[in-house]
């Protein structure tokens, strides 16, 4: 593109001095305007040359090497019709491309011209609202509202998706819900609260499984064919891949009718029912119960013991359908010791047939009662004890299995004939007294 009134001259000048077809298209044109096309075959360049027609008539005195015809560049002018270029285009200055076209369109223009609209583009950050953006995507609020620098993904109303920051916290909220408070000065995440209090903060209950949870401060719910909630000792500082005995403990219902808390030791150690009901499978240490608690305990054998005394449990009460035996078997070898009394309820509410004993029938269990000595066989001691043998007294103080004697039946025996006895004394006292008086 130059001030080339006609170019035609010129080509034809230089084919008569033997320029060749490549020579031709490499020369440069100088600067000037070019009303019809031009095709560059070779390397284009834009230079700063005024007028061409001396550089032309230098190259009509000598043969240019295609080193200085490629690098002749072209002055500065107008290009009105088509320019085509088979070759690298180099732009030495400034490039207005506000009348150029793409495929017929006009080029548009680049948004990250327009800071004063608050986009920016800085060393490969972008920013919004801001001109010099800090970081790869930096959005700034410059309004400053209550709400903070807000980020909204979505439309600006109904259904969306925002984030932003406060005094103090990020937060991330989906639209109508309470915000997901972050704090990073604490390293505090709040949920229902944008003031979090502890790593995790919820601020009114918590739900884990499929199921809708109930409602109120402070309540997890587990729920789900799986639903569990595990924890560890105390001084640990990891979860066991491989527990040792105690390391582990998970709080699960299997059935519906326990909440069972489950062991790596014991299996099912502690279970609470539905009903109130508590089932516990190992060594219990220690039971406090309140004033007034009623305990009941539903078994054929009650068992009690001391490790380091008796080395095994005994069998304290057993249940024998009709009446409940004390020591069964003898487990304690040498009986039983009560330190101040044991009263037997003897209240006439209690009973049914009242009839005074005869002294005849007392007499009789009297007379056929045989009092012996013994030591009892578990007994390793061999200590002499005083009594009866349950065989071989009279039905009427023997129980009907005859293995035991019922000591309150001797003893109303005896006071029967003591009283008798007092009685046949009294008379005899009188005798001797009236006698005495005669003589």
């Amino acid at each position: 593109a130059g001030a080339i009134g006609d170019v035609a001259s010129e080509i034809a000048a230089l084919k008569s001095h033997g320029h060749s077809a490549a020579d031709i298209g490499a020369l440069p044109i100088g600067g000037g305007t070019l009303t019809g096309n031009l095709t560059v075959q070779g390397k284009l360049t834009a230079g700063a040359i005024g007028d061409v027609a001396s550089e032309l008539a230098a190259l009509k005195g000598h043969t240019p090497t295609a080193a200085e015809v490629g690098a002749l560049s072209i002055g500065g002018g107008t290009v009105t019709g088509n320019l085509t270029v088979q070759g690298n285009l180099k732009v030495r200055g400034a490039f207005d491309a506000a009348d150029i076209r793409l495929k017929g369109k006009p080029i548009p223009l680049s948004p990250w011209s327009k800071v004063t609209s608050g986009i920016g583009l800085a060393r490969g950050n972008v920013g919004i609202g801001t001109v010099a953006p800090a970081a790869k995507l930096q959005i700034v609020n410059r309004a400053q509202t209550a709400s903070g620098n807000t980020l909204i993904l979505g439309p600006t109303t109904g259904a969306n998706l925002r984030m932003g920051y406060h005094t103090g916290y990020s937060w991330i909220q989906s639209h109508g819900s309470k915000p997901l408070a972050i704090n990073p000065l604490g390293n505090n995440v709040g949920i229902g609260t944008t003031a979090p209090k502890a790593p995790l903060h919820v601020a009114n209950y918590m739900a884990v499984g499929p199921f809708a949870p109930t409602t109120g401060a402070g309540g997890i719910d587990l729920t789900g064919r799986v639903a569990e909630l595990g924890f560890v000792r105390r001084n640990l500082t990891a979860w066991p891949s491989k527990p040792q005995p105690g390391d582990r403990y998970v709080w699960y219902n299997k059935d519906g009718k326990f909440a069972w808390l489950w062991t790596n030791t014991h299996g099912n150690l502690f279970g609470v029912s539905s009903v109130g009901d508590i089932w516990y499978r190992a060594q219990l240490n220690k039971l406090d119960v309140d004033n007034n608690f009623t305990a009941n305990v539903r078994c054929a054998d009650f068992r009690i013991g001391h490790s380091t005394r008796r080395k095994a449990l005994g069998r304290a009460l057993v249940d024998l359908t009709t009446h409940l035996s004390i020591n069964h078997g003898g487990d304690w070898k040498k009986g039983c010791v009560y330190g101040v009394s044991m009263n037997r309820r003897s209240s006439r509410s209690l009973k049914n047939d009242i009839h005074a004993i005869s002294s005849g029938e007392a007499h009789h269990v009297l007379s056929h009662l045989s009092p012996v000595k013994y030591s009892l066989k578990s007994d390793p001691d061999r200590e002499t004890q005083l009594g009866f043998i349950a065989e071989d007294v009279p039905e009427q103080v023997g129980t009907n299995d005859r293995k035991a004697v019922n000591n309150d039946h001797i003893v109303a025996v005896l006071v029967k004939v003591v009283q008798e006895q007092q009685k046949a004394l009294a008379a005899i006292s009188a005798r001797a007294s009236a006698a005495t008086e005669r003589g």
